[in-house]
């Protein structure tokens, strides 16, 4: 049975709280570009999971097929459906009882499908609706869910190893392609890198890059992977520093605290390399956290209890997010208060919503989603 690893959810709990930082500032249309780097959690999240369900499938790669997927595939029904069903079907009573949000008719086959990340590609569809934007990235998971297990268990681990390298070195140009394809179909700079960015294949070599951890047991192989992480860490800072001296002698804003690569720029190919160079890192970084001997802050009581319900953080964050965010606008507009103090309140109520966050994902895990976990081996029985 694989060990539980508390550091790797350690590693979650301080990710997600970028991730809903970075997401609340935009929302107050704040300064964002104070942690403009923090996007590059979601790369982590992919590379966990390439990792984790790689090491899964190949631990009940012995069983036969039907019960090989049907547990893997049940499993993560349990995991991920409930709570996320929930959540879009009070979204889909809200709709047929007040028709709000207005356009949820045309968003609800993608969100019931996990195709949502493909909305970027309707131009008529925003896809930038504070209710349900960030399930794009739920929707790359599931699609890499889908058809990874099937790959892994028909394949021998020779062959896995040998589509993993080719899919690492592949994926980057696809990424090329892909963007040079969607400019020359009329879509803006802008919006080729957000759709490039949430295209499903555009991030397979993040799952790739973590399913490389245990079909090249790089655990047993990689003697002193911090030294690793420091050189890839390197790695990430002189090619970002670097891309951000160039944009910025050719008259571009952006901000160095994006670490010179931000999310969705096509300028310099960032689209292309800065994706997999980051991929590396948080895959040298795993590695560093799963050593017998690791102790650290990852392993810290609080993010690892962050971790553990941070499905449901993601969930939930948004529409908190965006709630906080116009009770914080209210209150500066009726109080008058000066530019000056309005990162205090904006700080205050991010406070204030990621605590109510984390407490709803703590209900909603120990009184909600536990009920389904705890089915987890009813079907199909093990053989």
């Amino acid at each position: 049975m694989r060990r539980y690893i508390e550091s790797l959810d350690g590693i979650r709990g301080f990710g997600i709280f970028f991730v809903l930082c970075y997401h609340y500032l935009r929302l107050n249309d704040f300064n964002w570009t104070i942690i403009g780097f923090s996007w590059i959690w979601i790369q982590m999240f992919f590379v966990q999971s390439g990792f984790l369900i790689t090491e899964i499938l190949l631990a009940s790669k012995h069983k036969p097929f039907g019960t090989y997927a049907g547990q893997f595939y049940w499993r993560r029904a349990l995991r991920i459906f409930p709570v996320y069903f929930a959540y879009v079907l009070a979204f889909a009573l809200i709709y047929i009882v007040v028709h709000k949000p207005d356009d949820f008719g045309e968003r609800a086959p993608y969100l019931f499908t996990f195709t949502y990340n493909y909305t970027r590609l309707i131009p008529e569809l925003d896809f930038n609706s504070v209710w349900f934007i960030h399930f794009w990235s739920l929707a790359v998971e599931e699609q890499f869910y889908l058809v990874w297990p099937v790959i892994v268990y028909f394949l021998d681990e020779r062959k896995l190893r040998f589509l993993i390298v080719a899919v690492i070195i592949a994926i980057p140009v696809f990424r090329f392609w892909f963007t040079d394809y969607i400019l020359a179909n009329g879509f803006s700079a802008e919006m080729a890198g957000e759709i490039t960015y949430g295209f499903t294949l555009s991030q397979f070599d993040a799952f790739m890059i973590g399913a490389a951890i245990p079909l090249f047991k790089l655990r047993q192989n990689i003697a002193n992977p911090g030294k690793w992480v420091l050189i890839a860490l390197a790695v990430v800072l002189a090619a970002g520093f670097l891309n951000y001296f160039i944009l910025s002698s050719d008259g571009m804003d952006i901000s160095w605290t994006s670490l010179g690569i931000s999310v969705a720029m096509i300028e310099n190919y960032q689209h292309v390399w800065s994706y997999s160079l980051i991929n590396i890192l948080f895959a040298l970084v795993i590695l560093y956290l799963i050593r017998e001997s690791y102790t650290g802050i990852f392993n810290n009581r609080v993010l690892v209890s962050i971790g553990k319900i941070v499905y449901g953080m993601y969930i939930f964050h948004f529409a908190l997010l965006f709630g906080f965010s116009r009770i914080s606008a209210k209150i500066v507009g009726m109080l008058g208060i000066p530019a000056s103090l309005q990162g205090v309140v904006i700080t205050v109520m991010f406070v204030i919503a990621f605590v109510m966050t984390y407490g709803l994902a703590y209900v909603s895990y120990n009184y909600f989603e536990k009920r389904f976990l705890a089915l987890k081996d009813y079907w199909p029985k093990q053989k």
